[in-house]
């Protein structure tokens, strides 16, 4: 009996972590496809769309599935998560214009959300305390893994087969994950009596997010700088965002509790962690288009040359992690 429950908490392990793999892959694997997809659908511009709104989807869903998992089951809302990803991979793969294709991927975003908040909870809840930390830890490799396969893959797959199938190969991993989950995970969580979903706060923060994109998307292109239109995108983004302070500091459980900011380290490190992620994903979204449309590369190219960047940043974080450990965060910091 032993053995069959150390044999389902296997199968649970390896699932959740494939699942997370697909979450986590798909944000870097359409990189190099993009500048394809772009001269087959056309509308260059909603390019920046394909990659901001599975981003946003993702950010606003992963909190409230969090708050879902306290009231629900986690199974069956991790087997949710899992199916609306994959339904919405095939949609996005079966696009016949780049609209569709960024619907798809908001979609896409919202089950990558669900599957970012539940799989830790889930390897938390299964793992004896005495390997918990280890479990974890396999957790955070597969976003290494990740960021070094996605490109590549995602230039052989256009190179070699058709860029639709970079969201068609979701399917059998996925279909595998749905089935370790159903059949091996039994849901053992106590739940809250009382929780509070931030709905208010959720709304204002998706308001401000959207607003604040528009202007930076529709700047200069669709209206000029300093036009009406523009003077009032940016006015509702300032709204959005003021109200959005107000709820949060109101709320008895806030999306985004932002007491934390108060805390030096805490605001620094994520300041940082802001302009960094803001400079990778810059990178990640636009080399592509220049590689290939200006430099007239292959997507094969467009890979490798995205691999270097993912190299770059997995054995930054092995060597920081190490560093830290030795030298104290503040050195690490300051490094």
């Amino acid at each position: 009996m032993d053995d069959r429950h150390r044999q389902g908490r296997r199968y649970i392990v390896i699932s959740a972590l494939l699942a997370l793999f697909l979450g986590a892959m798909d944000a870097l694997v359409v990189s190099a496809a993009m500048p394809t997809i772009v001269a087959e659908l056309g509308s260059l511009h909603l390019y920046s769309w394909v990659y901001s709104a599975y981003f946003l989807a993702r950010a606003v869903s992963l909190p409230v599935f969090g708050k879902l998992a306290d009231l629900f089951s986690t199974r069956i809302i991790f087997l949710f998560s899992i199916a609306l990803f994959l339904i919405s991979s095939v949609a996005a793969g079966a696009a016949p214009s780049m609209a569709f294709l960024v619907g798809a991927r908001v979609f896409q975003g919202i089950g990558a959300g669900g599957i970012f908040a539940l799989v830790y909870i889930i390897l938390s809840d299964i793992s004896p305390p005495g390997e918990r930390g280890k479990t974890l830890s396999f957790a955070s490799s597969v976003w290494g893994i990740a960021s070094i396969i996605g490109p590549t893959l995602g230039g052989f797959i256009v190179t070699y087969m058709s860029w639709r199938w970079i969201f068609f190969i979701n399917l059998p991993i996925g279909v595998f994950c749905l089935a370790g989950i159903g059949f091996f995970l039994q849901d053992r969580r106590r739940r809250d009596k009382e929780v509070h979903l931030d709905i208010a706060g959720i709304l204002c923060l998706t308001g401000f997010i959207l607003s604040f994109l528009l202007v930076f998307i529709a700047g200069g292109r669709n209206y000029a700088w300093l036009s009406y239109e523009m003077g009032l995108l940016a006015a509702l983004a300032a709204v959005f965002f003021v109200v959005f302070v107000v709820v949060e500091l109101r709320a008895k459980d806030p999306v985004l509790d932002l007491r934390f900011f108060r805390r030096r380290d805490f605001g620094l490190g994520n300041t940082a962690t802001f302009f960094s992620s803001f400079a990778i994903f810059s990178l990640f979204a636009y080399a592509p288009l220049f590689i290939q449309g200006a430099l007239a590369k292959t997507p094969m190219d467009v890979g490798l040359a995205m691999l270097s960047l993912s190299l770059g940043w997995s054995c930054g974080s092995l060597v920081l992690g190490r560093f830290v450990d030795g030298a104290g965060g503040k050195a690490a910091a300051a490094t």
